[in-house]
């Protein structure tokens, strides 16, 4: 190619497969210093916003009124912003996995199960997962145990010990009876998930595609920048060092998320 790449060149890159399984690979790549050294993991979704005019936090309670409605309303917050579910490792804080929602209005608990899938497919060893009372089920306490992972999820008033057939729940309610302030100790990296959701989006801004696929590509490429830059940070606080691990070859292993 001769000459200068022009804007709609780089525009029509946001919908090419091959730029997506690169990116793919570079998000895979990003991990790779941290995948033996990273044991503990929290989820959460968030909302990015597709115009400097809306914030999240300030629309928030608005889109939930609006969740159980239809019409107009329901529709414009659906385009003004584009929901994502995050998987990160709370000790480095680099993002593990991730998931674009079918909607703004989708329920996150859907989404633990691939997420958990990828992270425990990636990761040497997964110990512990923290999830907000949002995803509190039995359900999801069991997929977690299985993955080899302790449950920290938040409980809800009123939530009982009885285990109906997920005895991962009940060790995990009885857990937290019998040791609440150190159960709370563990649930705290949680809020690791929130601080890199904010840092995402006061990163980057508002998200500037467009058509749907290509919104989903930008925020895969601003995931990959996040994590270069987090890459960067450990290498002199934390005296990890990108170069230590011989690359290999990857594999786009979020390719299904992407597409969703």
């Amino acid at each position: 190619m001769h000459g200068r790449v022009s804007y709609k060149t780089l525009e029509n890159a946001y919908g090419d497969a091959d730029v997506i399984a690169i990116l793919n690979d570079v998000f895979f790549l990003t991990q790779l210093p941290v995948m033996k050294l990273e044991h503990d993991f929290s989820m959460d979704g968030t909302c990015h916003p597709t115009t400097i005019k809306q914030n999240w936090e300030s629309s928030k309670d608005e889109i939930l009124r609006l969740a159980g409605k239809k019409g107009s309303g329901r529709a414009r917050k659906r385009r003004e912003f584009e929901k994502t579910v995050l998987a990160v490792g709370t000790t480095f804080k680099i993002i593990a996995s991730f998931a674009r929602t079918r909607s703004l209005f989708s329920n996150e608990s859907p989404y633990l199960k691939p997420l958990l899938h990828q992270v425990a497919e990636l990761y040497a060893i997964v110990f512990k997962v923290c999830l907000d009372s949002g995803l509190l089920s039995r359900e999801n306490c069991t997929l977690i145990e299985e993955a080899g992972a302790v449950p920290r999820i938040f409980p809800k008033k009123g939530v009982s010990l009885k285990a109906k057939g997920s005895q991962a729940w009940r060790r995990m309610m009885l857990e937290f009876v019998e040791d609440t302030q150190e159960w709370l100790r563990q649930y705290h990296s949680r809020s690791i998930v929130e601080t890199v959701n904010s840092t995402l989006k006061r990163l980057f801004g508002p998200l500037r595609k467009k058509l749907v696929e290509r919104k989903a590509t930008e925020i895969l490429a601003r995931i990959c920048v996040y994590n270069i830059r987090q890459l960067v940070y450990l290498k002199y606080t934390k005296g990890i060092n990108p170069n230590a691990i011989r690359p290999i070859r990857a594999r786009p292993v979020l390719q299904n998320c992407v597409a969703q």
